[in-house]
């Protein structure tokens, strides 16, 4: 009897063990590891956490690495998303997003982004502008250099070579200025 007890309680012992082992990680999906984006803006970093034994305990999201810290906006502690407010200094910005489980198995990525200042970004997209604005329009506006170097003396130039434009194409009711009247 004592022999069929046993091999029953080893029959239990199997069974009951094999049901806890099979416990996996949580899985973490990201669709854009790598951004760019301008310093001081906000941005959003996306993540799909999911759990096949639907045991998801946490999500956490940590900046790693950075010239700068940024702010982290998080909405409790499953977010999926965060809300990352940039700093002003450039370079390259790691962070990274952790998904823990109810046995305290976890998984982590990280994203990178890549901070660039607006110097680097929209002043030379802007100066281009000017320059193509300029080369294009150059015979078409006397003056056109004063209005870009917002120079005091060219800029009264512009101004008489704007009316006197006007004046020719038939616009009257335009008084140029002296230096005197600016």
């Amino acid at each position: 009897m004592k022999s069929l007890n046993l091999g029953a309680a080893l029959i239990c012992l199997s069974v009951l063990s094999a049901c806890g082992s099979s416990n996996e990680r949580p899985s973490i999906t990201i669709e854009q590891p790598q951004l760019t984006a301008i310093a001081t803006t906000q941005i959003t970093l996306t993540a799909e956490v999911t759990d096949k034994d639907d045991n998801l305990k946490s999500i956490a999201w940590r900046q790693v690495s950075g010239p700068g810290n940024a702010v982290l906006s998080v909405a409790g502690n499953k977010a999926q998303s965060i809300g990352v407010q940039l700093p002003t200094a450039a370079g390259e910005y790691t962070f990274e997003i952790t998904a823990t489980d109810t046995f305290d198995v976890y998984h982590n990525k990280r994203f990178t982004v890549i901070v660039q200042s607006l110097q680097e970004t929209v002043f030379v997209q802007l100066d281009d502008l000017l320059q193509q604005t300029y080369d294009a329009d150059q015979g078409v506006i006397p003056g056109i250099q004063a209005l870009i170097d917002f120079n005091q003396d060219s800029f009264y130039e512009f101004e008489q070579a704007a009316i006197a434009l006007f004046h020719e194409l038939g616009l009257k009711g335009v008084a140029p200025l002296t230096k005197e009247t600016q």
